[in-house]
């Protein structure tokens, strides 16, 4: 684990000055692979990085450790793969494991090619619509790929971020969750950290563009031959060409092409995780404590039992229904006016008066209209760059999608003018 993006210098300093006052860690003789910070007023020292990092590694010397006195250590994120060793008299030093997380990986050992992982994991029939979403894609679409990583300048990687944000507070109101990643200081903190990262090799953005439009983004942590995909977010309007699918395929393909082993998507349960991963492991919190102290125990029995019941809470859907309630509280507050429309996309207008149409532009259509048309771009594989919209002027609101060789209108009913 001596590669770990989480515990560089880089991510450290950054970490320290955004939620630790600028404190500088604690290092402790024994205890290699983290660094600590005191928990303010409690006799409690948490890893730095906390539960910002992906997945953590660490060796205890039990000898050298044993001066705990009444404290307790508590370490968050600790990956069940990653060898946790103790050494010296056990009895010394008290650990408890609390599972947390799933945690989801896709091991390359012995993989030569995108298609030879395919055929191992997928069926026939799911590799041939996989190709097919990554066609229709790069037909209807001038998509590029990208990875940044080494020396970018500043000013780009900012653009890229702050774009990735837009991605990314669109892709949750679509879902209407709460993300933790769009916390003002939680955001600002991945951002300002990246970027030097990024100059070290120890991060990397991976980006998909349609033309100069940022339309896919992953934040990636990178750890010897490892990938960690930390934060990935694509633009809902390419849903049904399934974007995220063909982010996957493409970081597969750059992974081997540069020598990594493996791609970690990290903790939390996603769908598409459980499709691609190849291995699963546990993220658990690792509590260390003094088993001579009855201080000592008793805190380490409290968070031990804090945790086990926060797992027993998460297992039963209230994490997701937590960050739906704190979604609606925040739209609530937003005062946002709702698209009450109904869209439909029809082959042929019925009892419509023949009017004027006139040409509009893709980008300023509401969300609803534009998902139609990239719907009629997928089913038709027209070329966007070819393809024409015009709306009618008469009173009602109708578009009208002119292809090459294809067209089709879009119709709006109880639509919502406001």
């Amino acid at each position: 684990m001596s590669d770990n993006p989480f515990i560089s210098d880089t991510f450290i300093n950054v970490w320290t000055r955004h939620f630790n006052n600028g404190n500088a860690p604690l290092s402790f003789d024994g205890l290699k692979g983290v660094k600590l910070v005191k928990n303010v007023g409690k006799p409690i020292m948490i890893n730095t990085g906390k539960n910002l990092t992906k997945g953590l590694g660490y060796t205890v010397d039990t000898k050298k450790l044993a001066a705990l006195g009444s404290g307790v250590i508590l370490i968050q994120d600790v990956m069940s793969n990653s060898g946790v060793y103790k050494t010296g008299n056990t009895s010394k030093i008290g650990l408890k494991k609390i599972p947390q997380y799933p945690g989801f990986l896709i091991n390359m050992d012995n993989v030569e090619s995108l298609d030879s992982f395919m055929k191992s994991k997928f069926k026939k029939s799911s590799r041939y619509k996989f190709k097919k979403y990554r066609k229709r894609l790069e037909s209807s679409f001038n998509i590029s790929y990208e990875i940044l990583k080494g020396s970018i300048s500043k000013e780009y990687h900012d653009l890229v971020f702050d774009d990735f944000k837009t991605l990314l507070e669109r892709r949750f109101h679509q879902k209407k969750e709460y993300n933790n990643n769009l916390d003002p200081e939680e955001w600002r903190f991945y951002k300002e950290v990246a970027y030097p990262m990024i100059q070290e090799e120890k991060a990397a953005l991976f980006i998909i563009r349609n033309d100069n439009e940022l339309v896919a983004a992953n934040l990636l942590f990178l750890d010897n031959q490892r990938i960690i995909d930390a934060i990935r977010v694509f633009d809902i309007d390419f849903a049904k060409f399934r974007l995220g699918t063909v982010s996957i395929m493409a970081l597969i393909e750059w992974a081997l092409e540069n020598g990594y082993t493996s791609i970690d998507f990290s903790k939390g349960h996603y769908d598409y995780k459980e499709r691609w991963s190849t291995q699963t492991y546990t993220f658990e919190y690792h509590v260390l404590y003094n088993p001579k102290s009855m201080v000592s125990r008793a805190i380490a029995s409290y968070i031990s039992s804090k945790l086990h019941l926060k797992t027993f809470l998460r297992k039963k859907g209230l994490n997701v229904l937590f960050h739906k309630i704190r979604y609606r509280i925040k739209e609530r507050n937003s005062g946002t006016i709702k698209d009450k429309g109904s869209y439909q996309l029809v082959d042929e207008l019925v009892n419509h008066p023949e009017s004027e149409w006139q040409e509009v532009a893709l980008n300023n259509l509401k969300p609803k209209v534009k998902s139609l048309v990239f719907d009629f771009l997928y089913l038709t594989m027209e070329k966007s760059s070819l393809t024409k919209l015009y709306q009618a002027l008469g009173p009602m609101p109708v578009f009208k999608i002119n292809g090459e060789k294809h067209v089709k209108y879009i119709v709006v009913s109880n639509e919502n003018l406001n």
